[in-house]
């Protein structure tokens, strides 16, 4: 997998979006001055299994 966001994103024919809960991690990102937020999404939203998301605040 190469991570082609754009790509996906035309094949489906609409940009892809995740949403979920903001859950409580282990606090590694933080560690490394880099804090993340982890993301509680259903199963069937997932395409692979553990993956590494970025993400924007909206609002």
């Amino acid at each position: 997998m190469e991570g082609n966001i754009k790509l996906a994103n035309d094949y489906l024919g609409y940009d892809y979006l995740l949403t979920g809960t903001i859950i409580k991690g282990k606090g590694i990102g933080r560690t490394l001055n880099f804090p993340t937020a982890n993301l509680q999404i259903e199963e069937n939203y997932k395409l692979v299994p553990k993956t590494v998301f970025i993400l924007f605040k909206v609002g």
